[in-house]
C-alpha cells in the first residue's frame, strides 16, 4: 500500500467503484462495495442471531453485522470459495478505518462541513444511478457516518501534511532520492500486515529484533540470517534485491535505503509488508535535478510516514485483537 493508495483507502467513490473489479479479480482487491455492472440485489433478511464481536481496535468493538452488510451485496454467482477471503478483506478495511479514526481524534483534525456535503452529494448520485435508498447503499458499501466524516478529515490532514512548502523542504532535504542515484541492497523481512493482531505484530517485531541483535553481535552474518529468517524470496540470495532506483521500492523502504552508506545495516523499519532490516551493498550516485514527478514522489513519501504512525498505534495505544479467524 503506497501513500497514494492509503489516501483513497476509505474513499467512498473508490470503494463504490472498486467492487466490480473485486468480482472479476477475486480477493486481491482490498475493498468491497456495490457492483457497478449488475443490478443491486434486494437486502437479505436480517440475521436471527445476535451480532458478535469479530475484532477490537483499542476500546472499539467491531461487530459481525458491519461485515455482513457488504457481504449481502455480493451477487448470487459470486464463488462461495472466495467469500471467506472477501470477508477478511472487509474486516481489514474496517480495522484500518478505526486506526485512522483514533489518529484523527488524537490529532484533533477538524471537520469541514462543505466537503462532507459534497461527499454525501456524490453518494446520493451513485444511489440514484443504482436505484437504491442511501441507507441501503451505505450498508452495502460498509460505510457509516463516522467513516464519511473521517474521509473528509483524512483529506484535510493529508493536505496539511503535503503542503507545498513541506514538499519543497522534503525534496531539498533528500536530494539523492530525486537525483537518479541507484542503490543495491539486501534485506530481511518478517512478514506481518498492519491489520494483524497486536499479538502477532509484536511477535514478528520481537523475531526481527532478535535477528538484528545477532547480526550486530557478529554471531551470524546478514546473508545467513536472511537465508534462515527472511520471508522474502530474496532469501535464496542472502536477501539481495539487486540495484534499484528510488521509485522502485515502497517509500518507507526506499527512504531508509537511500539514507544509508555502503556497508551500513539499518535498524528495524516497517512497511505494509512487515518488518525489515536493510543492508546497503552498493551506491551509484548521480546528480540529476529533480524531475516533474518529484513532487508526487515526495508526497507519497510523506504520506507513507503518516501511514506508519497510524499503523503503529496497534503496537501502543490501539491494540488489535482478532476474535474471528480472518
Amino acid at each position: 500500500m503506497n501513500g497514494k493508495m492509503f489516501l483513497v483507502l476509505i474513499s467512498v467513490v473508490f470503494i463504490l467503484a472498486a467492487f466490480g473489479q473485486a468480482l472479476a479479480e477475486g480477493p486481491a482487491t482490498p475493498v468491497a462495495a456495490v457492483p457497478t455492472t449488475q443490478p443491486v440485489p434486494a437486502p437479505a433478511a436480517a440475521p436471527t442471531s445476535k451480532p458478535s464481536v469479530v475484532a477490537t481496535v483499542g476500546a472499539v468493538k467491531i461487530m459481525s453485522d458491519r461485515i455482513d452488510g457488504p457481504l449481502k451485496s455480493l451477487p448470487p454467482e459470486f464463488p462461495a470459495e472466495r467469500v471467506g477471503a472477501m470477508r477478511a478483506k472487509i474486516l481489514d478495511d474496517i480495522i484500518v478505518a478505526e486506526l485512522i479514526h483514533a489518529y484523527l481524534e488524537v490529532k484533533k483534525i477538524p471537520f469541514d462541513q462543505k466537503q462532507y456535503d459534497a461527499l454525501k452529494g456524490k453518494l446520493a448520485d451513485i444511489a440514484k444511478e443504482r436505484g437504491v435508498p442511501m441507507d441501503q447503499l451505505m450498508s452495502m458499501a460498509g460505510l457509516t457516518e463516522q467513516r464519511l466524516r473521517d474521509q473528509v478529515r483524512l483529506k484535510t490532514m493529508a493536505e496539511q501534511e503535503t503542503a507545498k512548502e513541506k514538499v519543497d523542504a522534503f525534496i531539498k532535504a533528500n536530494p539523492t532520492c530525486f537525483s537518479g542515484t541507484k542503490v543495491q541492497a539486501s534485506h530481511i523481512l518478517v512478514s506481518c500486515t498492519p491489520t494483524s493482531s497486536t499479538k502477532d505484530q509484536k511477535a514478528a517485531l520481537a523475531k526481527i529484533e532478535k535477528v538484528a541483535a545477532d547480526i550486530k553481535a557478529g554471531t551470524i552474518t546478514f546473508e545467513k540470517a536472511a537465508e534462515a529468517n527472511s520471508d522474502c524470496p530474496s532469501k535464496a540470495k542472502g536477501g539481495d534485491l539487486g540495484e534499484f532506483d528510488f521509485g522502485s521500492m515502497v517509500p518507507t523502504f526506499a527512504m531508509k535505503a537511500f539514507s544509508m552508506k555502503v556497508g551500513d545495516t539499518s535498524d528495524v523499519i516497517r512497511t505494509q509488508f512487515g518488518f525489515h532490516i536493510i543492508k546497503v551493498t552498493k551506491r551509484t550516485d548521480a546528480s540529476e535535478k529533480p524531475g516533474p514527478d518529484s513532487e508526487e514522489t515526495a508526497k507519497n513519501c510523506m504520506v507513507a510516514s503518516l501511514q506508519g504512525e497510524i499503523f503503529n498505534q496497534a503496537l501502543t495505544t490501539c491494540p488489535i485483537v482478532i476474535t474471528e479467524t480472518k
